[in-house]
């Protein structure tokens, strides 16, 4: 892996990485990644990488910065389904991030499960496991405080979703 500079428990991705680098990365669990945005739009299979931290979030996953020339550097900690960053890579909502904004749209009071299609019923569980929404005892569906941020986000960057 001659692509990555190493700083005592620093990781610097100074080029195109591939997402199985990447998941190699996690598992030496560094105290910090640093990546460019430039470097994120150029890597493959970004929704892998996107998948990987999702799921290695539950196992203490370093703190990832994103650094652009000029800006300040973004720093991502918790959410690993960050729109933000599938946005700069180019990345297309995905139904999760859909689901979501379509139940942001449909207000506080949430939607009955009944009046849901097929397809986003099947995501209920998932998003209810990992704190994205809440189905209540009149089963209606929700949104959690944590996925209204999310929705709203994904709302912002997607001009799909507006």
């Amino acid at each position: 892996m001659e692509k990555l500079a190493e700083v005592g428990q620093e990781v610097r991705i100074s080029q195109k990485l591939s997402a199985k680098d990447f998941v190699s990365i996690l598992e030496r669990r560094p105290s910090k990644i640093v990546v460019s945005a430039s470097i994120l739009k150029q890597s493959k299979n970004i929704g892998l990488i996107v998948d990987a931290l999702e799921t290695a979030a539950s196992k203490g996953v370093p703190k990832i910065e994103v650094v652009s020339r000029g800006k300040p550097p973004r720093r991502i900690e918790q959410d690993w389904v960050d729109p933000y960053i599938r946005s700069l890579v180019g990345h297309r909502a995905d139904s999760k991030e859909r689901l979501l904004v379509h139940l942001l749209d449909l207000g506080k009071n949430g939607a009955p499960i009944s009046e849901l299609p097929p397809g986003e019923i099947e995501l209920l569980p998932k998003l209810n496991k990992i704190n994205r929404v809440e189905i209540t005892s009149d089963l209606r569906v929700r949104l959690t405080k944590l996925g209204t941020t999310i929705a709203q986000g994904a709302k912002k960057l997607y001009p799909e979703l507006r």
